[in-house]
């Protein structure tokens, strides 16, 4: 029987798994075909010719040696041909991180950022294991915001850390940031709804809102505004300058999270002075009673003279 050469490729087996986000490219073989020669009824048996790459192991090294395995029709190690020729394996190893921003500025006045999106949120970074393993996101320079009345798109540069490259994607993203107007409306709320207080606790003073209702407008995002509850807002009077009478007090308002006001709201304040019922009532003590004085009994009849009876 004759020996025979013949070329096979060389594949790649994986086995393991690697970290969530992990994922292994530009992978090359040297050599990425390997020439054997044995009797040529063994060779017509070679199936294929591979390395075995555990995946864990390529997150420690930058580039691997492996040995070939050689494989028959029967899935059976071709022991002659086996482990005959040395493959080094070099890759790349990326990471999927997502991409992070904040906003700066502040919108015109009546105006405000309603929401921003970006082109992409995420990109794959690659570089060594023991500096892409700490890298937890990906910055890109912050859209500014300042005095804008109308939305916009702006190019935002990436800020990749040192040795740090990206794959296939760009180092520039595009965010759509969103400006809105607020919406107004009018509303009211109850004089229960104002607590007031600075004055007089002595008890003395009376103080009272003579508005039953307040009306104001308030502003803010439609969306926001439209779920208002009048119960949610409350105002506060301070009333330590209030004289006797009626006064004009600002009112100060607690309003929801994302709800502003729109004017200055003042209410009528009136301030009595109130005596107290104790004051007008003279009040007489009660005299003690005179004891009745203690009689004696009267003595019993003694009559010296008079004979005893017979």
């Amino acid at each position: 029987e004759s020996i025979v050469r013949k070329e096979f490729p060389i594949s790649i087996r994986w086995t393991g798994t690697l970290e969530e986000g992990y994922e292994v490219v530009n992978v090359k073989l040297s050599p990425n075909t390997v020439i054997l020669q044995e009797l040529e009824s063994v060779m017509n048996s070679v199936k294929n010719v591979m390395v075995t790459l555990e995946k864990e192991q390529l997150l420690k090294e930058g580039s691997i040696n492996k040995r070939i395995e050689v494989y028959n029709d029967s899935d059976k190690i071709v022991s002659s041909l086996d482990g005959s020729v040395q493959v080094n394996i070099v890759y790349n190893l990326v990471k999927s991180v997502p991409i992070l921003t904040t906003v700066t500025g502040t919108p015109n006045k009546d105006y405000y950022l309603k929401d921003y999106t970006l082109s992409q949120t995420s990109v794959q970074i690659m570089g060594d294991y023991s500096i892409i393993k700490d890298i937890s996101h990906i910055v890109a320079e912050p859209p500014d915001v300042d005095k804008a009345d109308a939305s916009f798109q702006r190019n935002l540069k990436l800020q990749l850390p040192e040795n740090v490259q990206l794959y296939k994607d760009s180092d520039t993203i595009t965010a759509q940031v969103n400006i809105e107007k607020y919406s107004s409306k009018m509303i009211s709320i109850p004089n229960s709804s104002i607590t007031i207080f600075g004055g007089d606790v002595s008890g003395k003073t009376k103080y009272a809102i003579m508005e039953k209702e307040i009306a104001f407008s308030i502003k803010g995002p439609a969306e926001i505004l439209d779920k208002v509850d009048p119960k949610s807002i409350k105002g506060y009077v301070n009333v330590s300058k209030v004289s006797e009478g009626t006064a004009t007090v600002e009112v100060q308002m607690s309003m929801p999270s994302g709800i502003y006001i729109d004017q200055t709201v003042h209410v009528t304040v009136e301030m009595e002075i109130v005596e107290s019922a104790n004051e007008d009532i003279e009040i007489t003590p009660t005299p003690i009673p005179t004891p009745i004085p203690e009689i004696s009994p009267p003595p019993a009849d003694e009559d010296p003279e008079k004979p005893d009876s017979e």
